[in-house]
């Protein structure tokens, strides 16, 4: 995650392409992105954490949570 607001856009935080690498090297059966929508200048939403997974053939193990519900546990 990126914030241009910062002088540079210097990564703060991760960002989808880091998500993905991370998720692969820990062999994790679910990556669930969270705190990405959550404030304006935030550089990559679900679409683009999403297509990061995608490109890394890690899409199936992509989940996204709804506040307020119950996710899976498995």
């Amino acid at each position: 995650m990126r914030i241009e607001a910062f002088g540079g856009g210097e990564l703060i935080a991760m960002d989808g392409a880091r998500a993905a690498s991370l998720s692969r090297s820990l062999g994790a059966r679910r990556a669930i992105p969270v705190r990405y929508d959550s404030w304006d200048h935030f550089t990559e939403g679900h679409e683009q954490i999403a297509a990061r997974l995608t490109e890394a053939v890690l899409a199936n193990r992509l989940h996204r949570l709804t506040p307020g519900i119950a996710g899976p546990l498995d």
